[in-house]
């Protein structure tokens, strides 16, 4: 499978972005959405400890339904989890 950049032009993508989005197993979209359940999870919980306000999808959350204040610090370790899992599988799997 051939990724190209976004411009148009047509330019092979090289580097880090080829390799994570280039595979057939879905670890690479494990990494990326691991990561951004990590940044929302943990953004929330500094967010929330520094200006005591909410931030992200768990301020959503927490307008609908009634989380638990660690709710936050389980979505960041999920998604580190969800992240390292699918870099180790890349990792077996290369």
């Amino acid at each position: 499978m051939q990724l190209h950049c976004k411009n148009g032009k047509g330019k092979p993508m090289a580097g880090a972005r080829k390799r994570l989005l280039d595979d057939s197993t879905g670890a690479g979209l494990a990494v990326i959405v691991g990561l951004v359940l990590a940044i929302q999870g943990f953004g929330s919980a500094i967010a929330v400890a520094i200006w005591e306000s909410d931030w992200g999808l768990l301020a959503v959350a927490r307008e609908h339904w009634r989380l638990p204040g660690w709710a936050a610090y389980a979505l960041g370790g999920t998604g580190l989890l969800v992240a390292g899992g699918g870099w180790v599988w890349r990792k077996v799997v290369e």
